[in-house]
């Protein structure tokens, strides 16, 4: 699920959701979804077009977002400052296992500070296996800007090309430590 503002912009995927048989339209994106006990369970963000079936954030999720917006006006989100390569670009490369690849690191940003590069293929977060991008925005979720956390990734060794195909002889296991800066609003 990703949400979709009034001018047809899609933003960044919704991680966790409720579904519900709640009819929803564009009116009542924002609205409080209730349970039967008249207690705020999630925000409705309404329905894909054609859907019969209503999305809405759940509150824990919120929680952490509406103190931000009291204190700045809008949601920060950490931001590593790269571009990715598509779901599955990792496993054409012959990973097993799947993992996210870096197509571009922003000069300046965190991830070049981190040491991260071009072709690296993000593993883990921790203890936290990444298969896809959607697990990666998943366990960044939790941290704000200015936190550090651990990524694993894989690193092809020095003279390869980043389409060699995978092999523990063409790629490194490298450990980094990232310090998260604040996405633009």
């Amino acid at each position: 699920l990703a949400l979709v503002d009034a001018d047809g912009h899609r933003d960044l995927p919704v991680q966790s959701c409720i579904q519900t048989d709640v009819l929803m339209n564009s009116g009542n994106r924002g609205g409080p979804l209730l349970n039967s006990r008249g207690q705020v369970v999630g925000m409705a963000v309404g329905a894909d077009a054609g859907a019969q079936v209503g999305q809405a954030i759940p509150s824990d999720s919120l929680q952490k977002h509406v103190l931000s917006i009291i204190a700045s006006g809008h949601v920060t989100r950490p931001s590593l400052g790269m571009y990715l390569a598509p779901d599955g670009f990792a496993e054409k490369l012959g990973v097993t296992g799947g993992g996210v690849v870096v197509q571009e690191v922003i000069p300046g940003s965190a991830a070049k500070q981190a040491g991260l590069r071009t072709g690296d293929i993000i593993i883990s977060q921790g203890d936290n296996p990444i298969h896809r991008m959607d697990d990666l925005m998943t366990v960044l979720e939790p941290f704000s800007p200015g936190d550090y956390f651990s990524l694993t990734v894989l690193r092809q060794t020095s003279g390869e090309s980043i389409f060699a195909p995978f092999s523990s002889q063409t790629y490194s296991q490298v450990d980094l430590t990232v310090r998260s800066e604040s996405e633009l609003p």
